[in-house]
C-alpha cells in the first residue's frame, strides 16, 4: 500500500511536510514509527473538491514506498457495495486529531480522540454554517450526548 487517504482541505496550499505513520505521539522515537517526506506533487486532491461547501473534501497521499503492516500499522476498510447507501446514523463514530483540546492549549503531540453518534443530515444541517449543506457523503457526529468533539486544528496541517 502506497496511498494514504486525507481531507483535500488539509492538502490544498500546502507545499509538503512530513507523513508520520505508525504512533499516536508525534514526538515518538520507536523504531516502528514511518516517516515519510513528501512534496505537493505527491498529493492528488479531488479534481472536483470545493472548500466552500466541503463537497468532495477528499485527497490522496502517495508515498515514495510502500508502507510494511505491522501491529501499528494498519489499514481502514471504507465502506463498499450496499453501504455506501448507509447513512449510519446512531451508530458510534470516533474523530481524532492533534488539535487545541482546550483555548489556552496548543496542539497536542498526543493523538486524542472522541466517540459520538452519528447524526441524521437533515439534524446536521442545523448546525452547520450558513451556506454549508451537507449531502449524502458526509457524516456528522453529534456532541450533545458527549459535550466532545473535534477540536481547533484537528483537520489542518500541524
Amino acid at each position: 500500500m502506497k496511498v494514504v487517504l486525507t481531507a483535500g482541505h488539509c492538502l490544498k496550499n500546502a507545499n509538503g511536510g512530513v507523513i508520520i505513520i505508525g504512533t499516536n505521539d508525534l514526538l515518538s522515537n520507536e523504531t516502528d514509527v514511518v516517516r515519510h517526506y513528501v512534496d505537493s506533487s505527491s498529493f492528488k486532491v479531488h479534481p472536483q473538491f470545493n472548500i466552500h461547501v466541503a463537497y468532495l473534501d477528499v485527497a490522496l497521499i502517495i508515498l515514495p514506498e510502500p508502507l510494511k503492516f505491522s501491529n501499528a500499522i494498519q489499514s481502514v476498510k471504507l465502506p463498499s457495495g450496499y453501504l455506501l447507501d448507509e447513512s449510519f446514523a446512531g451508530e458510534i463514530g470516533t474523530v481524532s486529531g492533534y488539535g487545541q483540546y482546550c483555548d489556552t492549549c496548543g496542539s497536542s503531540n498526543l493523538l486524542r480522540f472522541t466517540q459520538n453518534r452519528v447524526m441524521q443530515n437533515k439534524e446536521c444541517g442545523k448546525s452547520f454554517e450558513i451556506g454549508l449543506i451537507p449531502s449524502e457523503n458526509h457524516v456528522c457526529l453529534s456532541t450533545v450526548e458527549t459535550n466532545s468533539g473535534n477540536c481547533r486544528g484537528d483537520s489542518e496541517t500541524k
